[in-house]
């Protein structure tokens, strides 16, 4: 169903791909989403406050290891469909992709949400759309981001401008293919927002759209999160109770998964990225008090590298090494397999639980050199060659190859 929207040029403007679309956070996934609009045919500004990430766009080299990004980058940028830039560039659509991190209190980070918001509140215009992908705690778009663009453009989203709220549902590693082809959902705070976003993200979507509202949208993103960090805290605790019981954790979730109506995840050394180990902290912030099995499950899994450090230990220990002079080789420390991204990764608090006992640790990962974070000096980053011949070898995280 097409409804009749109040500015009928911008709904003329997506058919034709005459709007303008300015995305703001060329991250994991502002990136492949601006260069995805731009293979569709629309001219895509991408902001970004990084100056050698937009030095290097315009010149065809890409920051993310994304199979396909590059091309896709190529044949942007050779039709003049893309340009990045750090300065604001009017435009008729404004889509917000920027991190939301948590700050330390275990609570949504959105200064740098905001700092986009001010920039376009304040060139917002009759018949924009406002378009926020940032993970956002329940309630944020319709409470609090309306509320924001309305008092500083002097405009209002029940009928001057559109803002919806359309989360990715993308995986590292497949990106592309996730953001094109998996399902979408689409809350806009009136009824023609929701129904000009489903038109323009149709441009390149194959999945399956759902509309809602915005509030639902946003939970549903976070929910999809909390599903698989609830699963996995199961798998690790029973993991925990398998090692008190001497059988292997890995048989007995795999028997019980044969059961049709079960589907439990593999247990590990913890939860990394930026999603999984983020959004359950959303829901927790927006209800602390019904939120128990969440928190819970949290806890435990940001426990997890303390128990891996500890099973390592016990080997460690019986094997009769001594901790002042044998060496503890570590591989992979990626947050998950294959991929060159260390946010949040479990198998680096594991490494650094180790240091921090005084264990000499000679940690290898392939793609090393993209860590940027630094590691204790009892942490020294080795070949895979050096890592395998210390006293005591274990693989955190395993690479194809």
């Amino acid at each position: 169903m097409i409804i009749t929207v109040k500015h009928p040029t911008l709904q003329r403007d997506i058919e034709n791909k005459t709007a303008r679309i300015s995305v703001f956070g060329l991250g994991f996934i502002g990136l492949p989403t601006a260069l995805s609009f731009a293979y569709a045919g629309y001219r895509v500004n991408g902001i970004d406050i990084n100056p050698i990430v937009v030095t290097n766009l315009n010149t065809g080299i890409v920051h993310i290891a994304e199979k396909g990004l590059e091309e896709l980058l190529q044949s942007a940028l050779t039709g003049h469909y893309f340009c990045a830039t750090t300065d604001f560039v009017v435009s008729e659509i404004y889509i917000i992709a920027i991190a939301t991190p948590l700050t330390k209190e275990k609570s949504a980070n959105l200064v740098s949400v905001e700092a986009a918001l001010t920039q376009i509140a304040n060139k917002l215009r009759p018949g924009n759309l406002v378009i926020i992908e940032s993970t956002l705690p329940p309630g944020t778009t319709e409470n609090i981001i309306s509320r924001y663009l309305n008092e500083i453009s002097g405009l209002s989203d029940k009928g001057d401008y559109f803002l919806a709220y359309c989360p990715e549902r993308a995986m590292p590693g497949k990106l592309l293919d996730e953001i094109r082809c998996n399902a979408r959902i689409i809350g806009g705070t009136t009824p023609e927002a929701t129904d000009l976003v489903l038109q323009l993200y149709r441009s390149f979507v194959s999945g399956a759209i759902f509309p809602t509202s915005a509030t639902v949208a946003e939970l549903v993103k976070l929910l999809e999160n909390t599903y698989r960090d609830v699963n996995i805290a199961l798998a690790n605790e029973i993991s925990v109770v398998c090692d008190g019981l001497g059988v292997n954790a890995s048989e007995v979730i795999s028997l019980a998964n044969h059961h049709p109506r079960v589907h439990i995840h593999q247990p590990g050394i913890g939860v990394g990225g930026d999603c999984i180990p983020v959004s359950p902290q959303f829901i927790i912030q927006s209800d602390p008090l019904h939120t128990g099995l969440i928190q819970y499950a949290r806890a435990f899994n940001a426990r997890m590298p303390i128990v891996t450090a500890d099973r390592i230990e016990r080997e460690f220990i019986q094997k009769q090494y001594l901790r002042e002079t044998a060496t503890i080789g570590v591989i992979g420390m990626t947050y998950r397999a294959n991929i060159p991204d260390f946010r949040n990764s479990p198998a680096i608090e594991v490494i650094k639980e180790l240091a921090n006992r005084g264990y000499t640790v000679h940690a290898y990962d392939p793609f090393s050199a993209q860590l940027r974070e630094p590691l204790p000096e009892n942490i020294r980053l080795v070949t895979r060659e050096m890592a395998e011949q210390c006293d005591y070898v274990v693989e955190l995280v395993h690479h194809d190859g």
